[in-house]
């Protein structure tokens, strides 16, 4: 099967940008390819699938046309490959990078990390760290190659496994491997493998989470689990942006998922806290800064390049603002600002193009208006609806994971506004937080 350049899809020097953009901007924010290992002409002669995955993946943000024509060409070369049960690394690479930047519409993430995890495990990456694997290599490049893209398989599974709720293929976290992983030969690790480390070390608070979320554990004992998660969060946070070089674009990353970490574990003790006031003002904060993060990686033109599905935590955060918001207490202002700069931050010119960035911006809109809404009707004496009265309906509702927005909202607007939700959410409301979209 013929390549992209010699179909005529694009130019050679086409492909020559392409791949730059993609060193620039993409990888350093997926964190898989080395780029002497992956420059133009060798990914050309070794793999089809993998050349067309960063043709087609980078030429969405500069040429829609030619990224089309890439994904078509890319869904054959998979499809063939898969059915036909073949494996190899660079099949591996250009699955993840299809399955980070999905076309819109597409719902297939779950499933085709499901079959990169099974082409990983079959070619015996999940051996990669034992010392029998590492004897048989006498390049270490090539070593960390297949050891980088084994980490990248088992954040894929653990994101979302995370996101849709589902059991996680691979069980064991690699957060300890990760850290002796940075160790070796570290002049000729790639700048962004200190953030796949960090991502792999966030794991345990993961299942502090968890482990707090569970219907027998009680209050007390589960604010204490989180009161860890949190205090974990913190010395991981200080670790990783001073003991470790983690380069410009790992930091804006590293700060938006330290953030949202610390909202999400302070929202679920404010809720077994029984709403005190200093839970409430530690997750009020973490929110902040969440939306002060987002709103550095949006200046930075980084947020439309972020995985979509990240985006599902972040319109969670938006609604846990909301279920807060009162205009009897003294916060609402705090809240208004947050959801204010979190809705211009999705607004922000670069992400004119990204339907499902556009779409969230749309979503905290509403929350705004409706926000600002209360506050009118208390300035011009008028009962106000209390936010309690949206939280009455709603008081199940957990973060993070998929949000069916527009069943969330349905109880305070019309008709009209419900129709203009399902247009306006992510993959028109579906269960999947594909949309355009761990």
């Amino acid at each position: 099967m013929q390549d992209p350049i010699d179909l005529g899809l694009l130019s050679y020097m086409q492909a020559e940008c392409l791949f730059e953009q993609y060193y620039e901007r993409l990888n350093p924010v997926i964190l898989l390819l080395d780029p002497i290992l992956h420059h133009l002409d060798q990914v050309r002669e070794r793999s089809k699938p993998l050349l067309t995955a960063i043709l087609g993946v980078t030429a969405r943000f500069r040429s829609p046309d030619i990224a089309s024509r890439c994904f078509d060409h890319l869904d054959i070369i998979l499809s063939r490959a898969v059915f036909a049960g073949e494996s190899d690394i660079h099949l591996i690479q250009a699955l993840l990078l299809a399955i980070y930047w999905r076309t819109p519409g597409d719902k297939s993430s779950w499933t085709k990390t499901g079959i990169a995890v099974r082409m990983a495990q079959g070619l015996g990456l999940h051996n990669c760290f034992s010392q029998k694997f590492t004897d048989k290599f006498s390049d270490p490049r090539g070593l960390l190659n297949l050891q980088r893209t084994w980490l990248c398989v088992v954040c894929f599974d653990r994101s979302f496994s995370h996101v849709f709720r589902l059991p996680r293929a691979i069980q064991s976290d690699y957060h300890a491997e990760s850290l002796g992983w940075l160790e070796y030969e570290p002049s000729i690790h790639i700048p962004s493998d200190c953030q796949l480390a960090l991502n792999l070390n966030l794991v345990p608070i993961t299942d502090f989470l968890y482990a707090a979320t569970e219907e027998d554990q009680s209050d007390a004992s589960a604010v204490q689990l989180l009161q860890k998660a949190d205090d974990l969060l913190v010395s991981q946070e200080k670790f990783w942006f001073s003991a470790q070089n983690l380069p410009p674009t790992s930091r804006y990353i590293a700060a938006i998922m330290f953030s949202l970490a610390h909202s999400v574990v302070r929202w679920y003790a404010l809720r077994k806290s029984g709403d005190s006031p200093s839970a409430r003002t530690r997750f009020l904060a973490a929110a902040s800064n969440v939306a002060d993060n987002i709103s550095a990686a949006a200046d930075a033109e980084l947020l439309h390049l972020w995985f979509d599905a990240g985006v599902t935590n972040v319109s969670d955060i938006g609604l846990c603002l909301f279920k807060l918001f009162d205009v009897e207490r003294k916060d609402c202002r705090t809240i208004l600002s947050s959801l204010h700069r979190l809705q211009y931050a999705f607004r922000h010119p670069n992400l004119d193009t990204e339907l499902s960035f556009t779409s969230v911006s749309r979503f905290f809109g509403r929350l705004v208006d409706r926000a600002e809404s209360l506050l009118a009707k208390k300035r011009h004496g008028v009962s106000p609806i209390a936010a309690s009265h949206f939280q009455s309906g709603h008081s199940d509702y957990n973060m993070p994971g998929i949000t069916h927005f527009e069943s969330i909202l349905r109880d305070w607007d019309t008709a009209d506004s419900e129709q203009y939700l399902v247009e306006s959410t992510p993959s028109g409301g579906s269960n999947d937080a594909s949309g355009s979209v761990p």
